[in-house]
């Protein structure tokens, strides 16, 4: 129990490094997962009929508000950390990445349906 939580603690401290002197002042990453969920949002509500506009991260109903995906509800912290906590779990490697791939799919998914 120690070693995973060591192992998760420096995944996390690590993460937060890249991220923070990286990822976030290039804002790429942030940005283009924030469009991907606002044009995946739009595909799946046009389903419903509904006449549905996105411009960059912003998604509107016609005769609606919209509603814009910002930096904090991308997911990538997310994703990060649960990758993270599965790296840091003992077992079969192969097994691991398996499990990491399936949760972060089903993330996406959740963002996509939350959005």
């Amino acid at each position: 129990m120690m070693g995973f939580m060591v192992k998760a603690g420096l995944f996390y401290i690590i993460w937060q490094v890249i991220y923070d002197l990286f990822l976030f002042p290039n804002g790429i990453l942030d940005e283009f997962l924030a469009v991907s969920a606002a044009v995946l949002a739009k595909g799946a509500l046009s389903v419903f009929g509904w006449e549905i506009n996105s411009w960059g991260r912003l998604l509107v109903i016609e005769g609606y508000r919209g509603v814009e995906v910002l930096n904090g509800c991308n997911g990538l912290t997310l994703m990060a950390l649960y990758s993270g906590f599965i790296v840091a779990f003992q077992g079969p490697l192969q097994k691991r990445i398996q499990i990491l791939v399936i949760i972060i799919l089903i993330i996406l998914l959740l963002i996509l349906s939350l959005d």
